[in-house]
């Protein structure tokens, strides 16, 4: 007691450094002075820093005393703004960031129970960077401040993003289906776009649903996976849509979790067509390696272009791939243009995965510098080839049968956090956890450049020089 009191009484003495470390110490020490939290909360002001801010609300969150209204202001107040003050000082933030200042969050609700009606009713509230505050708010009060994200992007204040779609699908699906359609429109919203539809799934989307078996993103395959099967309903179109999928599903990792209900599925749309049901391949054909994968993936594929020869042109084959070391002799890479590949690198969702809050890959600022040219360039066509550790997606089985497959970007002993790569965060309890496996592969898809043109790829590469 006698060390707390002499904490609350010099503190502040004036000098930075000595408050920074009393106010550590008054954090270590647990004080419960309210005249003190008055002192540190004083501390944050619109010039103080976003790394100034961020530690005296840590500080405040260690400090077990009730808070007045004034006090819960300030915090809340201070939250709201630690984005914008990043942004302002150009400071960076990594994938860590959220799970961090959730944490940091929920501690200071402990102490304060009404922190989130107090950020849902103050006026700075409803940025993007905001989605994670609501996540502690309940009743009327998350209801209110989904309504007013609604209003806030259909009136074209703030822009829609992953995240915030995923937030928004909380409300009755006819409220956000406008959005959800202009969703599609967009790389980097239309895979959880097509999650939400999956998950609705409604007659009048199946043709998008079905478009979604050719996502890069596993989750969003097996999501409209899921919505088909419910169909019972097929047409030679959809059933080479299957067949595709099979073949893509048999030489990737990440397509194992649907490779059955994908067999059945496919076996079930052949049914429906009855054609050549006395040649379809058979049940006991082995599946139980990549390899094996494949003869059966190949032995499908022929039935298919045998028993649907006018659609034998859509049905493809494990052709070659796109021969990238002649193109990078063919490529002109001294004359790209670093305005148009800004537009690629969007285009391709780049910015969605590498760099910021929702990063699932490494930074590209400078990679330009540190990598060869055709490393670089090889790196962006096949993923796979040379996976970091780090950077290498991990598969996880849930009790209740789900698979979830992305990167863990937080882990304690009661869970975990898994970011997928159409930019959804999941949280998995640990006790829910039946089976964990890293795979080999990324989560990034192959072949991303395959319909750009030669002078598209020059502007990219120019894009990512000018990343620094």
């Amino acid at each position: 007691n006698e060390l707390r009191e002499q904490i609350t009484s010099m503190y502040p003495t004036g000098n930075h450094r000595v408050d920074w470390e009393l106010g550590r110490l008054a954090a270590m020490s647990r004080v419960t002075s309210p005249s003190l939290l008055d002192k540190i909360l004083a501390q944050i002001t619109p010039e103080s820093s976003p790394v100034s801010d961020l530690h005296h609300l840590i500080i405040s969150a260690c400090m077990p005393t009730a808070r007045t209204s004034s006090q819960s202001e300030i915090i809340a107040m201070a939250l709201l703004g630690l984005d914008k003050k990043i942004e302002a000082n150009q400071l960076v933030i990594d994938s860590n960031w959220q799970p961090r200042v959730s944490e940091l969050y929920a501690q200071l609700i402990s102490y304060d129970p009404n922190l989130p009606t107090t950020i849902a009713k103050n006026p700075a509230f409803g940025q993007e960077a905001h989605v994670l505050f609501v996540n502690k708010m309940t009743d009327q009060t998350r209801a209110a401040a989904l309504q007013r994200y609604l209003q806030l992007v259909t009136d074209e204040t703030i822009e829609l993003s992953p995240r915030l779609l995923s937030l928004l699908a909380e409300l009755p699906f006819e409220n956000i289906s406008p959005l959800v359609q202009i969703a599609l429109e967009d790389n980097s919203l239309r895979p959880t776009a097509l999650l939400l539809l999956a998950k609705a799934n409604r007659p009048a989307d199946r043709l998008v649903i079905l478009s979604g078996l050719d996502a890069s993103q596993w989750n969003v395959v097996s999501s409209c996976l899921f919505a088909f099967s419910q169909w019972n309903e097929s047409t030679p179109e959809t059933l080479v849509v299957l067949l595709n999928l099979l073949n893509r599903a048999a030489s990737d990792e990440q397509g194992d979790p649907i490779w059955k209900e994908l067999l059945t599925l496919i076996r079930r749309s052949a049914t429906q067509q009855g054609r050549g049901l006395d040649t379809m391949p058979a049940d006991s054909l082995p599946a139980t390696d990549a390899a094996s994968k494949q003869v059966v993936a190949e032995a499908w594929l022929d039935w298919g272009r045998n028993q649907f020869p006018e659609l034998k042109t859509n049905i493809t084959s494990n052709a070659l791939p796109v021969n990238w070391e002649e193109l990078l002799t063919r490529v002109d890479w001294d004359h790209g243009n670093a305005e148009p590949g800004a537009e690629i690198y969007r285009r391709q969702q780049c910015s969605q995965c590498h760099g910021g809050r929702t990063a699932v890959g490494p930074d590209l600022r400078g990679a330009a510098k540190r990598f060869a040219l055709r490393d670089l360039i090889i790196s962006i066509v096949d993923p796979h080839r040379n996976v970091s550790g780090r950077y290498r997606a991990t598969s996880i089985l849930t009790e209740d049968g789900k698979t979830h497959t992305g990167i863990i970007i937080y882990e304690s002993i009661d869970g975990l956090l898994l970011r997928d790569n159409a930019h959804q965060t999941i949280r998995i309890d640990a006790k829910e956890i039946e089976e964990r496996k890293v795979l080999s592969t990324s989560l990034m898809p192959e072949n991303l450049l395959k319909d750009c043109t030669d002078q598209e790829i020059a502007d990219l590469y120019a894009y990512l020089k000018s990343l620094q």
